[in-house]
C-alpha cells in the first residue's frame, strides 16, 4: 500500500486510507456520546491513537510519492543531461582529452545507478566516496578539455551526483520513509488487533 509508485497507486492509497479515517470518525462520534465507564473510555482512546496513526499513513504515503516523483525527474536530467555531454563531446576533434571526459561521464551515470541499488546503509560512506570521486573525475577531465559547454554540462551533472539534492541522496530518503512505513503499518495491527479485543469485551459487558 505504501509502496505504490504511480499516480493511479497514489491516489488509490490516498482515497482507501481517507475512507477508513471517515469510518473511524464516524465510529468516534458515536463513542463519544457513549456514557459506558471504562470500556467506553478505553475504546475511544484507541480509535483516536488509530486515527493519529492513519493520519500518519496518510503523510507517509504522500512523501513517499513526492520522493518517488523526484527521483524519477532527476533520472530523466541525469540521463538527458549525459546525453548532451556524448553528443558535445562527438563534436569535437578526436583527442584523449575528449575520449576521457565521455567515459567519465558514463561512469558517473553507472555509479549512480549501481548508488541507487543500495539498501544498506553501512554501505552509504563508501558509495558517497565514489560518487565524489566520479563526480570530481568528470569535473577535472571536463576542465583539461577546456570547452565551455562541456563545463558547463559537467557542471550540470555534478548535483545529480553528490548533495543533499542528488539522485542518491533522494534514494536514501525514500529507504528512511519506508522503513518508517513498516513502523506505523506494524503500530496500525497492533492498534486494530487491541481494539477489537476491547470491543469483544465491550459487548460482552452491554
Amino acid at each position: 500500500m505504501i509502496n505504490a509508485r504511480t499516480a493511479d497507486e497514489q491516489r488509490t492509497t490516498g482515497a482507501l486510507i481517507a475512507q477508513k479515517r471517515g469510518d473511524l470518525a464516524s465510529s468516534l462520534q458515536q463513542l463519544q456520546k457513549l456514557d459506558g465507564g471504562q470500556p467506553a473510555s478505553k475504546l475511544l482512546s484507541l480509535c483516536q491513537r488509530l486515527d493519529a496513526n492513519l493520519a500518519a499513513l496518510e503523510d507517509i504515503t504522500t512523501e513517499r510519492g513526492a520522493v518517488r516523483s523526484q527521483i524519477t525527474a532527476l533520472n530523466d536530467a541525469l540521463y538527458g543531461t549525459n546525453t548532451r555531454l556524448a553528443e558535445r563531446v562527438a563534436q569535437l576533434p578526436d583527442s584523449r582529452a575528449a575520449l576521457e571526459v565521455a567515459a567519465n561521464g558514463h561512469f558517473l551515470v553507472n555509479v549512480i545507478g549501481e548508488a541507487s541499488l543500495m539498501r544498506e546503509p553501512a554501505q552509504f560512506k563508501h558509495i558517497q566516496d565514489s560518487l565524489k570521486t566520479a563526480s570530481d573525475q568528470l569535473r577535472a577531465s571536463a576542465a583539461a578539455l577546456a570547452d565551455p559547454d562541456i563545463n558547463a554540462i559537467a557542471a550540470e551533472l555534478a548535483p545529480l551526483a553528490t548533495g543533499p539534492n542528488s539522485i542518491f541522496a533522494r534514494h536514501a530518503r525514500e529507504m528512511f520513509v519506508a522503513t518508517l512505513a513498516d513502523a506505523t503499518i506494524d503500530e496500525n495491527v497492533a492498534i486494530q488487533r487491541y481494539l477489537e479485543k476491547e470491543v469483544g469485551l465491550f459487548v460482552a459487558a452491554a
